[in-house]
């Protein structure tokens, strides 16, 4: 459902809601972390097979967090960069000289690491 909704596969939804942490790998088939159930996903499991997977409400395809997500990942937005303060360059310690304007999956913004600073 989820899938169909933004045009990609049940694999990288999972791989989406793992990644923001709203669902982990079980040894078979997909759990639901607290994160998840807060969100409204019910753990549930195939009939059949045994296998766990996770059901999600319909309003879940208009949570903001699962938007950013899928809209970063398919490239159709652009990260929010933190504003730079103006500080003086004697005066920057590594956070403010290298400001982190890498967003991850689940928001939080990382630096990239140096190329004159990295070992070879």
């Amino acid at each position: 459902m989820i899938g169909k909704e933004f045009g990609l596969s049940a694999n990288k939804i999972n791989f989406i809601l793992s990644e923001i942490g709203w669902i982990y790998k079980g040894i078979k088939g997909w759990l639901t972390t607290p994160q998840g159930v807060q969100q409204g996903g019910e753990q549930d499991e195939n009939k059949k097979s045994g296998v766990p997977y996770v059901r999600w409400p319909s309003s879940i395809i208009e949570s903001k967090v699962l938007l950013n997500s899928i809209n970063q990942m398919k490239g159709t937005v652009e990260s929010v960069e933190p504003k730079e303060e103006n500080v003086e360059p004697e005066s920057q310690g590594f956070r403010e000289k290298f400001v982190a304007k890498l967003r991850s999956a689940d928001g939080h913004y990382v630096q990239q690491f140096p190329e004159d600073l990295e070992t070879k």
